[in-house]
C-alpha cells in the first residue's frame, strides 16, 4: 500500500468517458479508497509515475495510448502494482498478462467491483485473465 500519502489505498482511474470515470471514482471513494482520475492513457502513465497508486484501472480503448500500451509502459518503467483493465468488449489485452493484471467488463455492478477489489488487495488472483 502507498502509505506515504495516506492510510487508505490510492487508486488511479483512467477512462476517457468522464461520466463512467466519475461513477467508478464515487464507488471506490464510498468503499474507502483515495481516487485519482486520468482522462487519457498519457495522463494515466504520467500520473502513475508521479503518484505511485496502489492500483491502476485502465480503460482498454482510449485515444492516444490505449490501456495495453499504458500497462506495458508502466511495467517497463518499474510499476509493479496491480492493473485492472476495463473493457466493454471481450478484447482484454493478453500481452501484458501477469499475476497482477486483472480485467473487469463493462458494465459491472457494485458487487463485482467489491469482489475484484478484495481479490486484488488480498492477492487472490486464481481466475483473472
Amino acid at each position: 500500500m502507498n502509505s506515504s500519502e495516506s492510510a487508505r489505498p490510492t487508486v488511479l482511474v483512467a477512462d476517457d468517458d468522464g461520466d463512467f470515470r466519475s461513477a467508478l471514482a464515487y464507488l471506490l471513494e464510498s468503499d474507502g479508497y483515495d481516487v485519482v482520475e486520468a482522462s487519457s492513457g498519457n495522463e494515466a502513465y504520467s500520473t502513475t509515475l508521479e503518484r505511485t497508486p496502489d492500483l491502476v484501472f485502465l480503460d482498454h480503448l482510449m485515444p492516444g495510448m490505449n490501456g495495453a500500451e499504458v500497462a506495458a509502459a508502466l511495467r517497463k518503467a518499474g510499476f509493479a502494482g496491480p492493473i485492472v483493465f476495463l473493457s466493454a468488449i471481450d478484447d482484454v489485452p493478453r500481452d501484458v498478462d501477469d499475476r497482477s493484471t486483472f480485467a473487469l467488463g463493462k458494465p459491472f455492478d457494485a458487487d463485482e467491483l467489491t469482489e475484484l477489489m478484495r481479490r486484488v488487495f488480498e492477492g487472490v488472483a486464481d481466475d483473472h485473465p
